[in-house]
C-alpha cells in the first residue's frame, strides 16, 4: 500500500511539473502594419528578456499566467498576461502605440513700441520736477515773472521723460525653413523606426516633402498629427519611386 502511494505522488509530481513547463512563444510586434525593431520583452514572472529583430519578431520562453513587457523609446509600454490559447497558437501579436508627441516651448516676441505723445499731466509733471530740484526764496526778486514757466527747463524735462519711455526695438525672430521644423518635431528614431528613412537618405526625403505645396500649410499650422500623417505618406511614396528608379536602372 506505502509503495502504490509514493508511486501515485511520484506521478502527480510528474503531472504537474510536466504542466509548469514553458516554451518557447514565438511573436511580432507591430505599430499598426509596420513592424518594430529593437522592442524590449521583459517575461516578469522569469526576469529573461530578449529583442525584437529587424521585422519586429521575437521568441522567448513562457507558460500559461507569464506577464510579458513590451518597452520601446517613443511608445507606450504594454503589458500581458499569457493564456493557454496563445501557446497553442505560438504566435503572438502585438500592437504599440506612440506616445504623444509634445511641441517645444515656443517664445513670442513683441514688436517695437509705438512712442506716444506726451499729455497735459506730463508737462505738469515735468515741472514740478524741475522746481522741486531748482528752489527759489520767494522773498528774494531774480526778474522772473511770478508764476510764470521756465519752457527752456520744461523742454529738458519733457526729453528724459521721453528718453525714460522709449525702449529698445526687439530683433525680429528668424523664420524657421521646412526641414528645421520637421527636425524640430520628430527625431531621428520616427524617421528610421516609423518612416523607413535612413539617416543618409534624410536630406533627400525633407527635399522631396518640401515640393509638395501642403508643406507650406504645414508650416503656418504646425500641428504635430498632420506633421506626422504628411510624413508617413510622403514616405511611402519616396520609398515607392526610389524602388522604381533602383529597378529602371538596374535593367540598364
Amino acid at each position: 500500500m506505502k509503495t502504490k502511494f509514493t508511486l501515485l505522488l511520484l506521478l502527480c509530481s510528474c503531472f504537474v511539473a510536466f504542466s509548469q513547463n514553458r516554451i518557447l512563444l514565438h511573436g511580432q510586434v507591430l505599430d499598426n502594419e509596420f513592424p518594430l525593431k529593437g522592442v524590449d520583452i521583459i517575461n516578469y514572472t522569469t526576469m529573461k528578456t530578449t529583442t525584437t529583430d529587424t521585422n519586429g519578431k521575437f521568441d522567448i520562453m513562457a507558460k500559461d499566467s507569464d506577464e510579458l513587457i513590451f518597452v520601446l523609446k517613443l511608445y507606450e509600454d504594454k503589458k500581458i498576461a499569457v493564456r493557454q490559447k496563445h501557446l497553442d497558437q505560438n504566435n503572438l501579436v502585438i500592437n504599440l502605440i506612440q506616445k504623444p508627441t509634445t511641441l517645444k516651448e515656443v517664445k513670442i516676441e513683441r514688436g517695437p513700441l509705438i512712442a506716444m505723445p506726451l499729455s497735459v499731466n506730463d508737462v505738469k509733471l515735468a515741472k514740478l520736477e524741475y522746481q522741486k530740484d531748482h528752489p527759489t526764496n520767494p522773498n528774494v526778486y531774480t526778474g522772473e515773472i511770478v508764476n510764470g514757466m521756465d519752457f527752456v527747463a520744461i523742454a529738458k524735462n519733457i526729453a528724459r521723460l521721453l528718453k525714460g519711455k522709449k525702449k529698445k526695438p526687439t530683433k525680429e525672430s528668424k523664420p524657421i525653413d521646412f526641414k528645421e521644423m520637421i527636425n524640430n518635431t520628430v527625431d531621428e528614431a520616427y524617421f528610421v523606426q516609423n518612416l523607413k528613412i535612413l539617416p543618409e537618405q534624410n536630406t533627400l526625403f525633407l527635399e522631396y516633402c518640401e515640393k509638395d505645396p501642403k508643406a507650406k500649410t504645414l508650416m503656418q499650422n504646425q500641428d504635430v498629427l498632420e506633421i506626422m500623417d504628411f510624413l508617413l505618406i510622403k514616405s511611402k511614396e519616396f520609398l515607392k519611386e526610389g524602388t522604381v528608379t533602383t529597378a529602371v536602372e538596374e535593367k540598364k
